[in-house]
Parts: C-alpha cells; structure tokens; sequence
C-alpha cells in the first residue's frame, strides 16, 4: 500500500523544514509549507491526501485553509493538532504518524462513520 502524501502546514518555515525532514526518515512522503505560502496550491499540485496543521496558527488561519481545501473538488483529510501545555513541534510528529496510519487504514475499511 503506497504510503499517504501528507502536507505540514505551520507558522515557522524553519521548523516545518526540520519536521518534514524527520517525517521523511520515517519513510513518509511529506511536504511542507508556511499558511501564508499557498498551502491549497500545494494540496492541488501535489495531490496531497493529508493535511497536519500546527497548533502555532491561529484559530481563523486553521479554520479557514479547512475550508478551502474542503472545497476542493478531491476529498483531502484535514488534521489540526489541538494546542496543549506541553505541546510543542515534536507531538506534531507522533500526530502526522498516526493520521498517516489511520488513513491507510480508511483505504482499506472505508472511512469510519461520524456518530
């Protein structure tokens, strides 16, 4: 099974750099860019399948690239890692690993039903 095409999009390009890179040591296929560099753009290029936002943007930049990349014509999972205390760059790894996992496995069953 071929592994999901993930898209980090955060605040800090230096940041999103060192994640990507450690995702991809992982044998994942990530990309990543900054919310203020066209990360639709990117989703549409790429045809992204997952996209992990940091917990470093703000709520209204979150929400809104949500819902632009809703409205795109290909069904793209959208992850948004919930802010904690003892949050910081690295949980956004373990978080990316499991959505890369949990969509995997939707290819498989099909997508879990809302309640």
């Amino acid at each position: 099974m071929r592994e999901p095409k993930i898209l980090i999009v955060g605040r800090v390009p230096a940041v999103i750099h060192i994640l990507v890179d450690e995702a991809a040591r992982s044998g994942r296929q990530v990309w990543g860019c900054a919310a203020s560099d066209g990360p639709v753009d990117v989703v549409r290029e790429r045809e992204i399948d997952v996209v992990i936002m940091g917990a470093g943007l703000p709520d209204e930049t979150r929400h809104a690239l949500a819902a632009d990349v809703a409205a795109l014509p290909r069904p793209v999972d959208v992850r948004m890692i919930v802010r904690t205390a003892d949050g910081g760059p690295a949980k956004l790894l373990a978080f990316l690993h499991e959505h890369a996992v949990a969509w995997k496995v939707a290819q498989v069953l099909g997508p879990r039903p809302t309640r």
